[in-house]
């Protein structure tokens, strides 16, 4: 492989001044552009897979080979907002906006997040937030169908005789377009301060992801076959954590968390 990429990236912050309206007010929005480039050279030598005795279990071969490239602008706004509606209670809000060449989609993505101390001895500390959050699309799944096809043999046990093949595996993407991941995701946590020196805290977090990309084989008849990419993927993450943290001292603390 022989690659070049290029990235230009502008953007912009304003931050508007702080206001009361039911509390207080830190506002601020933004927008950026992104210019991606990305051409280069993509060959591959044969490849052979060899058992454990010997014998020859597969043989792939590439067709072609040469020049692959693709160009990919995106674009973002937002707006964001730290809300105190009173000094023990603050939220955050959030709304961003995504484009990616790639898919074509238009993706809004709400947020909200929160802070909360319920006493008021404000040892005690309620956080959380939800969210969803749009990946970028890698150039490489827009080259996908670009890339020389393998030619896939197979052999049986002796390592002559072919059982399958060749069969050549054409690039494909469901239904000639990519769709731009996404996770929606939720987080709590609570941290109390029990003693002058001593810090409890539990948190959880959830993320569930969808439109991950997935290549998947099929195998057509004369000896045809397809290398699908999908965003047919899905993941689940779960955490829980405890922590606890001692101060010994100004200048060191120890933490213990599972």
């Amino acid at each position: 492989q022989d690659r070049e990429s290029f990235r230009h990236d502008w953007r912009q912050i304003y931050h508007f001044p702080l206001f009361r309206a039911a509390g207080t007010h830190l506002l601020k929005a933004g927008y950026q552009v992104v210019v991606n480039r990305y051409h280069g050279i993509y060959q591959n030598l044969p490849v052979t897979i060899r058992r454990e005795d010997g014998t020859t279990s597969q043989v792939i071969r590439y067709v072609g080979g040469g020049p692959i490239g693709r160009d990919k602008n995106e674009y973002t706004g937002f707006v964001q907002e730290k809300w105190a509606i009173w000094p023990r209670f603050t939220l955050d809000l959030g709304l961003r906006y995504d484009r990616d060449q790639l898919s074509g989609q238009n993706n809004f993505a709400p947020r909200l997040g929160f802070v909360y101390a319920p006493f008021r001895d404000n040892k005690t500390a309620v956080r959380g937030g939800i969210g969803l959050f749009y990946d970028k699309i890698p150039l490489a799944p827009g080259t996908f169908t670009q890339l020389p096809p393998p030619v896939v043999t197979r052999f049986a046990a002796d390592g002559v005789t072919v059982v399958d093949g060749p069969r050549r595996f054409a690039h494909v993407l469901d239904h000639n377009r990519l769709k731009t991941p996404y996770s929606l995701s939720w987080q709590f946590q609570v941290d109390r301060e029990l003693t002058r020196r001593l810090l409890f805290r539990f948190g959880y977090e959830q993320r569930e992801t969808h439109n991950d990309f997935l290549v998947e084989p099929f195998a057509g008849p004369n000896n045809t076959g397809t290398l699908l990419l999908a965003s047919s993927g899905r993941q689940r993450y779960r955490e829980f954590q405890w922590t606890v943290r001692y101060q010994l001292s100004e200048r060191s603390n120890f933490f213990a968390s599972y």
